[in-house]
Order: structure tokens, then sequence, then C-alpha cells
């Protein structure tokens, strides 16, 4: 949020490129989030270890450049209705689903209601089995920042090392 700390985030972000491996994944799920808030999402399959230990080293080489959360945004999280671990998290990091308590997922709508779901799933499962690659590689970080409104904006693109 800060010009400092976009340009300190620049500078981890840059420095995790050189060490990171592109991560990849069988996407072959569509499917729900356990949330009855959270929409569809897709989700990969099998052993996720590589992208869990990517993201948890990207969290902890950013962690000095992120901004500190405000009381709204700790709101904005319902910490009373996460576990101590996830409380712990957001203290720690601003946000309460890193490290462990991490599950990739790309999103694909906003929440939808229970007699919509099945054929939107049904609807999506079509569509991107034809269109995603076998394996999806992550083959990218990017690096992003909120602007004053809460909107994002892509800062850079960093290729992850082969």
């Amino acid at each position: 949020r800060t010009g400092a700390n976009r340009e300190g985030a620049r500078l981890s972000a840059r420095d995790q490129h050189r060490t990171g491996r592109p991560a990849q994944e069988d996407f072959v799920e569509i499917g729900l989030c356990d949330d009855a808030d959270a929409g569809l999402n897709l989700v990969p399959q099998g052993d996720q270890a590589a992208l869990r230990t990517l993201a948890a080293e990207v969290v902890r080489g950013l962690e000095p450049c992120r901004a500190p959360l405000n009381a709204d945004e700790i709101a904005h999280r319902r910490p009373e209705r996460l576990t101590a671990r996830q409380r712990a998290l957001l203290a720690e990091y601003g946000y309460p689903h890193v490290m462990e308590e991490f599950r990739f997922h790309l999103t694909l709508s906003g929440p939808l209601s229970g007699a919509e779901s099945p054929a939107v799933a049904r609807a999506a499962a079509q569509h991107f089995q034809r269109v995603l690659p076998q394996p999806f590689v992550l083959r990218d970080l990017c690096l992003f920042g909120e602007d004053d409104r809460g909107r994002f904006h892509l800062l850079h693109r960093y290729a992850l090392n082969d």
C-alpha cells in the first residue's frame, strides 16, 4: 500500500522467482467450497506438496512488505468463525488460510444457490475439460498491489525457474 512496501515486495518477489520452481497440478475437479458463501472453484487433485511449499515460501518472503491489517480488515475475516490456528495465522500473516491452512483454488463464480449450483457445475466442467491443459503448470508468480479502493492490480509477473 505504500511505495516502500511496494518496492520491497517487488524485490522479495524477484528473489522468490529465482528460487521457485514451476508447480505442476492436475486440475480435474470442479467443485464447490465447503463454505456456504463460496461459489464454484477449480481445485487441484493429487499431491499438492510442491504447490503448498511454493505458497508458504512466497508468504514468508513477502511478509515484511505487507501492510498491517486495520480493525475493519480483521473484522472482515470474521475471526470469531476461525479456528485458533487460523486466528494466529491472521495475526501473523494477515490472512487465515496460509501455510498448512492453504487450499489452492481458482475461483470461477460468486456465491451460488443450492438450486443453481449443479447446473453451473456441469456447464463449467464441460467447458474446462476442453480448455484446461493437462497437466496444468504454474509457471509464473504474479505480484499484485491493492489500491485505496480495495482493487488489486498486477504490478509484475515473474517467471518461475525451471
